[in-house]
């Protein structure tokens, strides 16, 4: 088994989701990402949300993600963030074409 490791320093959902098929412009460090997920036995994945705010529902990335209190952290923040995540999933459900995959929440 081969490993393919993306792990990036603030990584986000939408980074991943724009360095998938189709894709507009190359991603360094990233061109690779469609055929190992095509080709994984196992793909583990944890994106952030940076690039994933409603400007309608802003999330308060201090409150939510680090030591201060919360001031905006409710399950509206998180709604592009969950359908980037989705629209991830989706894709990688795609160029899988039907072999075996189970996303795990």
């Amino acid at each position: 088994m081969v490993r393919e490791d993306f792990v990036r320093s603030g990584l986000s959902a939408g980074t991943v989701l724009r360095a998938l098929p189709p894709v507009e412009a190359p991603i360094a460090g990233l061109l690779r990402l469609p055929d190992a997920l095509r080709d994984a036995e196992v793909v583990v994945m944890f994106a952030n949300p940076l690039d994933s705010v409603d400007p309608e529902k802003p999330l308060d990335f201090g409150g939510c993600f680090a030591y201060m209190a919360p001031e905006s952290c409710n399950p509206e923040s998180f709604e592009k963030y969950t359908a980037d995540m989705k629209a991830i999933w989706g894709k990688i459900l795609e160029l899988r074409a039907g072999q075996p995959t189970r996303p795990r929440r």
